[in-house]
C-alpha cells in the first residue's frame, strides 16, 4: 500500500525535490489509521513534517480512501544529526538523466491538437536555448500537461549535455527555499546558486500572486537570464495579463516572449493517455471502462491518479474489469459526503460575503455570481435534486438552480477566473 502511495508521490513531485526529501524516507510501520515513516535525521524529518504530510495524506485518500495519522521518526544516525549548510537549499548543479525522469519526456507526452503547439515550441527551444522563444510561457486552466512539458525540456537538455544545470522548479519550492535561506542568513549564496543555472524552468508561476518578495527575487533572476541569453520557460494556469496580483514590472516581462496555450483535453486524448499508461498496461481493460474513466474528469492529473487506483485494485483483487468494478474503485465527486451548508460557508468565505446574503433574494452582481457558484458546487458535490438545492438557497425555484449550473458550466470553459474560483473553493471543501 505504501509503495503505491510512494510511486504516486514520485510522479507528482519534482524528481530532484523528491530525491532530496522523500527519497531518504523508509516505511517503519503501517496500519489502517497510523503510518510511521523513518527519516535519516532531524532536519529531514522536520522538513517533511512541515511540507509533505498533507500531500501524503491526500494521496492516501485519493488512492485508498484512507487518511492515516502520519508520524515521522528520526533514525539513529548521530553523524547526520545536523545537515551541512548547503543542504538548507540544495538544488541540482547538473546531473545525469535519472530513471525517474523517463516518465516526463517528449516521447511519453501524448500529442494531440489541444497541446501540439506547446509541445512543438518546447522541442524547438531545446535545439537552440535562449534564442528564438525567450521566455516561453505555457498556460492552461486545467492540469493538462504543463508540468510534463517543463520536465521534458529539462530531460532533453540534460540528454544533450549531461552537465547542463536546468532544474525544474515550482513557484512554491522557489519561495520555500528562498525563505529558508533568508532565515539562515544565506540569501546571497541562494541567489548565486540560482544565477548559475543554464536555464530557468519555473512551474505554477501564478502561485507568486501576493508574494511580493518572491516576485522581486524572480524579477532580478529574469533580467539576469534575459541579458545573458539563457532560456526561460514558465508555466501557469492563466495568461500573464490575468495575473492581477503580480507586480507590474514582472507582469510586463512575462508578456515579452511567446505564449502557448494547452486546451482542455478531448475524450480521444484522455483515452490515448489511459491506453499508454504503464500502470494499466499490465491488465486487459475493456473499452467501455476506459471510456468511463476518460469521461469522468477533465483534469489529467486526476485521470492518472484514478488509473493508479484502478491498477492497484486490480493487482490486489482478481476478477472481471467492468463498469461495476470501476464504480467501486473510483469515487466520483458527487458521491462524497459534503453538505450544502458547508459549501455555502466556504463559498461565502471565499467571496467575503455573509451566508445570509448568499441565500437572500438579492440580485446584485456581488451576490448573484457567488450564489451561482455555490449552486453549481452543490449540484456537483451532493446528490440533491435541483429542487432541494433551491430550498437550501432561500426557497429558490428549481429553474433558478438549473440556470445557475448551466451558466457556470459554460463560463468555466471560457473564463479562467471562474475555474480558478471553483478550484480554490473545492480545495477548501475536501
Amino acid at each position: 500500500m505504501w509503495n503505491h502511495v510512494y510511486q504516486a508521490l514520485r510522479q507528482e513531485i519534482d524528481p530532484d525535490e523528491f530525491h532530496t526529501w522523500l527519497g531518504q524516507v523508509t516505511l517503519r510501520s503501517l496500519k489502517k489509521d497510523r503510518l510511521i515513516l523513518s527519516a535519516p535525521n532531524k532536519f529531514v524529518a522536520s522538513w517533511i513534517a512541515d511540507h509533505y504530510i498533507r500531500q501524503i495524506q491526500d494521496t492516501f485518500k485519493r488512492i485508498f480512501d484512507l487518511t492515516p495519522k502520519i508520524e515521522i521518526e528520526q533514525r539513529s544516525c548521530p553523524a547526520l544529526e545536523k545537515p551541512s549548510p548547503a543542504a538548507l537549499f540544495e538544488l541540482p548543479q547538473g546531473r545525469r538523466v535519472a530513471a525517474a525522469d523517463q516518465m516526463y519526456t517528449f516521447e511519453t507526452f501524448i500529442e494531440a491538437e489541444e497541446n501540439r503547439f506547446a509541445r512543438t515550441l518546447s522541442i524547438q527551444i531545446c535545439e537552440d536555448p535562449g534564442k528564438d522563444y525567450n521566455p516561453l510561457y505555457i498556460f492552461s486552466a486545467l492540469s493538462a500537461g504543463k508540468s510534463h512539458l517543463l520536465r521534458a525540456i529539462a530531460h532533453r537538455l540534460l540528454t544533450k549535455a549531461p552537465k547542463t544545470r536546468c532544474p525544474y522548479l515550482t513557484a512554491d519550492a522557489f519561495t520555500d527555499s528562498m525563505v529558508h535561506a533568508s532565515r539562515n542568513h544565506r540569501l546571497p549564496e541562494w541567489r548565486a546558486q540560482h544565477e548559475a543555472f543554464d536555464a530557468l524552468l519555473l512551474d505554477d508561476i501564478h502561485c507568486f500572486e501576493g508574494r511580493e518578495a518572491s516576485q522581486k527575487e524572480f524579477l532580478r533572476l529574469f533580467d539576469d537570464y534575459q541579458q545573458t541569453n539563457r532560456q526561460i520557460v514558465l508555466a501557469a494556469n492563466q495568461p500573464p495579463n490575468h495575473l492581477t496580483k503580480i507586480i507590474p514590472e514582472l507582469r510586463s516581462r512575462l508578456q515579452w516572449g511567446l505564449f502557448a496555450e494547452i486546451l482542455s483535453p478531448s475524450q480521444t486524448l484522455k483515452m490515448n493517455i489511459l491506453k499508454a499508461s504503464p500502470h494499466l498496461g499490465l491488465f486487459e481493460i475493456p473499452e467501455d471502462v476506459l471510456f468511463f474513466l476518460a469521461g469522468d474528469t477533465q483534469d489529467l492529473k486526476t485521470l492518472v491518479e484514478r488509473s493508479i487506483a484502478l491498477a492497484t485494485h486490480l493487482s490486489l483483487q482478481k476478477g472481471p474489469v467492468d463498469l461495476a468494478t470501476i464504480r467501486t474503485v473510483i469515487k466520483r465527486p458527487h458521491e462524497k459526503s459534503i453538505s450544502v451548508a458547508h459549501i455555502q460557508e466556504i463559498t461565502s468565505g471565499h467571496f467575503r460575503i455573509p451566508v445570509s446574503e448568499l441565500v437572500s433574494a438579492s440580485k446584485t452582481r456581488r451576490t448573484v455570481y457567488p450564489r451561482q457558484i455555490a449552486m453549481f458546487l452543490a449540484r456537483k458535490w451532493t446528490s440533491l435534486s435541483f429542487k432541494d438545492i433551491g430550498k437550501a438557497f432561500g426557497n429558490k425555484d428549481h429553474s433558478t438552480v438549473v440556470y445557475a449550473v448551466q451558466r457556470i458550466e459554460k463560463l468555466k470553459l471560457s473564463e479562467t477566473a471562474v475555474l480558478d474560483d471553483i478550484r480554490k473553493i473545492e480545495t477548501s471543501l475536501v
